[in-house]
């Protein structure tokens, strides 16, 4: 169909444009071209406004030109500061090596030739890949997942087929290596690098307390980064995984809390992860854990102003971790970016290039069953044409995308020309002419123009930004409100704590006053103990010095049976000799004999007074040694007292009484054996004697 412009009516021109299957052009895009009354637009230079009614949108999203948000500026030292204190020394860091590659190529695979994998390249949308030792692609779920529970999750919900970008990046990152997927959107990214992600989390060990995650999937939009948790907490509860999402314009407490738990995946956007990381010093988490990222739609993360950011998050990570990047180009910013933290990566492109857009709903998100995308207001960029009109024709669908375009709009067509270029579809003719008419007219405007647009621009902008900024006052109202509730909530949380705080000084008061009782219960025994050493030390010297008064009436006994017997030798010879004299002198006088006989009596009677008083000291011996060995019985029984209050109060006494036990046995012993060896004989038949034993030392027995 054709077009005219200057007050005719509407027309539409159908042709073809970039789309997010395999088949490159399975979508039918219709562009109009309208005149007439139209929806205010700026002129050459300036952004259009998309009309955002009714929508939510995080400040993540947003790009922060200076021309568009003033808050930027004074933000600028905040962030700088932020990203400075994230950076660390990894050189003074000990990092606890890990596995990342898990890939095993099956015969089926590695008996392909050459030739071959080529060929099964193109059929795979024509994948491109660049980097050495690059893994051949997989034809099945089963020849790279080896997990039975993924297998048996991707069967149930239908997962039959490997997509062109999973069949090369799947193998690639099961390897470790570290990868550049550029592929469209709706081509099964996610899952790409998901897979790899979970096998690489359950290798490494559990998070310990004050841990970090150990992969992160940076998103650049809120939207996104939902979509993405939704998809990875599917799989995640099969592993007892937790993934939790981090993004902006939302309840920062419950994030906090959430990642004070431990989570094994965040998925966040790049902003408030610098927030979380340098929240309360670094203290509600940290990446000294993280050894797996992936970064979606990375090119986008510099069209929406994250630039600083990444780069800086990717430096705090430990350098041998693993990054795969998707997008769906790779401009030069990205380029500079993988070169610098990425180390020898393979860079896998699947048919055309295609990059993600910008706006609100176009970010990535899968809509089911959209058949239609309608472009009310043309894309200012190239990019946010292809990714608008790729909500619509997924997963192999034909279906519809139609862009309105006003004779204001003519410096757009370029994009949309060579989008439809790209894509191999043929240009409609009213584009071209539009195109030409644009381009003629900078010719000839020069220079002047873009000063009058600048002008022009400056002056239509006034009561956009008062408008804006408007709304910028009643978010920041709605946010001090937040403040002030988060403000109460914190004192109420303060007063439990200080609450609970007195309750655990009262308990440790209680603990105290017991710890102080055991231990005067533990110095009272100590003390027992001590009063029973020195019992015990008394009742060794009693022992010792009975055992020296034994001796002594021994040693006495023994000379006065030696006394006793020479006596007896003597008195025999004495008897003799006189006996013998009295025979020979028998014939000299019966006088004499009568004296010797008077003298021999006399001599005989002393003897035998001698002989009673040694007898009475033998008596009077034994009665000493009868009664030593009662004392030696009340010694026995004095020590088995001590022996069962020193068994009561500490065990460790036992080996000390046995030891007084031998003792005691001993002497009894000796004492038989001297009684025997001198042939004193005891009162009693059941008496126990003391054995007598030198005793050097009374503490100290041998």
């Amino acid at each position: 169909m054709s077009s005219t412009f200057g007050g005719m009516a509407n027309s539409l021109t159908r042709d073809a444009h970039l789309v997010d299957n395999d088949q490159p052009f399975s979508t039918s895009s219709l562009v109009a071209a309208r005149s007439g009354v139209a929806k205010h637009v700026r002129e050459k230079g300036l952004i259009m406004e998309q009309d955002i009614d009714c929508l939510e949108y995080s400040s993540e999203e947003e790009s922060t030109k200076p021309t568009e948000d003033l808050d930027g500026i004074f933000a600028i030292s905040s962030k700088k500061s932020k990203l400075d204190m994230i950076i660390a020394n990894h050189d003074k860091i000990y990092y606890r090596p890990f596995c990342k590659d898990f890939y095993t190529a099956i015969f089926e695979i590695t008996n392909m030739t050459e030739a071959e994998v080529v060929a099964y390249r193109k059929e795979l949308n024509d994948i491109k890949v660049v980097g050495k030792r690059c893994p051949r692609p997989i034809k099945t779920w089963s020849q790279c997942i080896t997990s039975v529970k993924i297998l048996q999750f991707l069967k149930k919900y239908k997962y039959e087929k490997v997509t062109p970008i999973q069949a090369q990046a799947l193998p690639i990152i099961l390897s470790g290596r570290n990868m550049i997927g550029i592929a469209k959107t709706g081509s099964g990214k996610t899952l790409a690098f998901l897979l790899p992600m979970f096998r690489h989390i359950i290798d490494q060990p559990p998070l310990d307390d004050g841990d970090g995650p150990i992969a992160i999937i940076i998103t650049p939009t809120r939207a996104l980064a939902l979509q993405t948790t939704r998809e990875c907490k599917k799989f995640a509860k099969l592993f007892d995984i937790r993934c939790i999402a981090v993004y902006g314009d939302t309840s920062v407490s419950e994030q906090i809390a959430q990642l004070k738990r431990g989570a094994e995946i965040i998925v966040c956007t790049p902003g408030r992860l610098v927030d979380m990381l340098t929240a309360n010093n670094g203290r509600v988490t940290n990446v000294r854990r993280v050894t797996y990222v992936a970064v979606d739609e990375a090119d986008r993360m510099f069209d929406m102003g994250f630039e600083p950011q990444v780069p800086k998050i990717l430096d705090s990570i430990r350098p041998d971790r693993q990054i795969v990047m998707f997008s769906a180009t790779f401009p030069k910013k990205m380029e500079a970016l993988a070169r610098k933290n990425l180390y020898k990566p393979i860079e896998a492109t699947i048919g055309e290039r295609s990059i993600v857009c910008k706006d609100i709903i176009q970010n990535g998100v899968n809509i089911q069953n959209l058949i239609l995308v309608v472009n009310y207001d043309c894309p200012n960029h190239y990019e946010d044409y292809v990714h608008r009109c790729g909500r619509t024709g997924r997963a192999g669908n034909i279906d519809y995308a139609y862009t309105f375009l006003t004779p204001t709009q003519e410096r757009y067509t370029g994009n949309i020309i060579q989008a439809l270029k790209t894509s191999g579809t043929s240009i409609p003719e009213v584009l071209t002419l539009l195109w030409d008419s644009y381009v003629k007219k900078e010719e000839a405007m020069g220079i002047e123009s873009e000063i009058n647009a600048q002008s022009e621009y400056l002056s239509q902008n006034v009561a956009s930004v008062t408008a804006k900024y408007k709304d910028k006052m009643h978010t920041i109202k709605s946010r001090l409100e937040q403040t002030d509730r988060d403000r109460r909530e914190a004192q109420i949380r303060t007063e439990q704590l200080q609450n609970e705080i007195e309750r655990l000084k009262n308990e440790l008061t209680h603990k105290k006053e017991m710890i102080f009782e055991k231990d005067k219960l533990i110095q009272d025994a100590q003390y027992k103990s001590r009063e029973i050493l020195l019992e015990r030390q008394s009742v060794e010297d009693r022992i010792s010095n009975e055992y020296k008064r034994l001796n002594e009436l021994v040693d006495k006994n023994r000379l006065l049976e030696e006394e006793l017997e020479r006596m007896r030798r003597s008195q025999i010879l004495e008897n003799i000799t006189v006996r013998r004299t009295d025979v020979i002198n028998l014939d000299t006088g019966t006088v004499d004999s009568s004296n010797r006989l008077e003298e021999l009596r006399t001599k005989i009677n002393e003897f035998e007074r001698r002989f009673a008083s040694e007898k009475a000291s033998k008596e009077s011996l034994q009665v000493q040694i009868k009664i030593l060995e009662e004392e030696n019985a009340d010694l026995r029984d004095i020590m088995s007292q001590m022996r069962k209050r020193a068994h009561d109060d500490r065990r460790t006494d036992r080996d000390r009484n046995d030891e007084i036990q031998q003792l005691i046995a001993r002497a009894e012993s000796n004492a038989r054996q001297y009684m025997s060896n001198f042939n004193i004989s005891t009162t009693s038949p059941t008496s126990t004697l003391v054995r007598i034993i030198p005793i050097s030392s009374p503490t100290k027995i041998s």
